[in-house]
């Protein structure tokens, strides 16, 4: 009897080790599924956090394991000058892998300068990305029902936790399109660097305690993420100084043709 209690034991033992082990290994590989990111981002605030931006894209394109990044400057998924804003834009939305699991980003910039910039990079970008995210409801014409296109919408995100609100240190929340809900805004705030992990976890839905997620390197062991982190810590600098310098520092979008010589000295000061 001892016997076969002591086998008993070593079969039930080496069930639960193995069932473990084969969890441990499914979380090390947390990525069933590569998916797309969605950005909605102004601009026209600062060159300063474009730059953060464009870093912040880099790092997630590495380390997030995602396939497509719709944001607008990137050279793989960003917009092709050989085709409209509307068409990169709608074509992104509808596209099946955005539509099934695509996860949606709000950037929150800095406060906006007093002066608007005097040539947008992007004209009304911001107003024409939400006016598609916004799931318009269809006229009937003549009695007949009208088949909706199949893209992602604000509603969906929204509904199915797939939406992020990412916030630096120096980011004011007003920034973000006043078409996201108040208490979305604020129960989805993502705030970087502390919560990269869990900006990840949230892209690919992975569960809180994934060991994969939990495992990755922090952004100052990373080449790219120092990178992030200086560029981070340039803006909340300049915002410490006299606001009548801020405006100097935190640049508009601008060529240099646009700019005398005063203003260029300043803003490489």
């Amino acid at each position: 009897l001892a016997i076969i209690l002591v086998l008993l034991g070593v079969v039930i033992f080496s069930g639960v080790f193995f069932t473990m082990y084969n969890r441990f290994k499914e979380d090390e590989n947390f990525v069933k599924e590569v998916t797309n990111v969605v950005i909605v981002a102004d601009f026209d605030i600062s060159e300063l956090h474009n730059n953060v931006m464009d870093l912040f894209v880099k790092y997630l394109r590495t380390y997030a394991a995602v396939d497509k990044i719709v944001y607008a400057p990137d050279p793989k998924d960003g917009i092709n000058y050989m085709i409209n804003l509307q068409t990169w834009w709608g074509e992104a939305l509808r596209d099946p892998k955005t539509i099934k699991d695509g996860f949606v980003i709000f950037m929150a910039g800095p406060t906006r300068p007093k002066v608007p910039p005097r040539r947008s990079k992007y004209p009304n970008l911001i107003n024409f990305q939400m006016m598609e995210l916004d799931e318009r409801i269809e006229t009937p014409v003549n009695g007949e029902p009208i088949v909706p296109l199949q893209k992602l919408t604000l509603n969906t995100v929204i509904n199915q936790g797939r939406l992020a609100i990412v916030k630096f240190p120096y980011s004011d929340l007003s920034t973000v399109p006043p078409e996201v809900p108040q208490k979305v805004l604020f129960n989805s705030v993502i705030s970087i660097p502390q919560e990269m992990k869990e900006l990840i976890r949230q892209i690919q839905r992975a569960e809180q305690l994934t060991v994969a997620v939990n495992l990755q390197k922090n952004l100052a062991e990373t080449e790219i993420g120092r990178e992030l982190l200086e560029a981070i810590n340039r803006i909340p600098k300049h915002r410490k100084l006299q606001e009548d310098q801020v405006e100097s520092l935190i640049v508009p979008l601008a060529t240099d043709e646009d700019l005398d010589d005063q203003e260029m000295e300043e803003m490489y000061l």
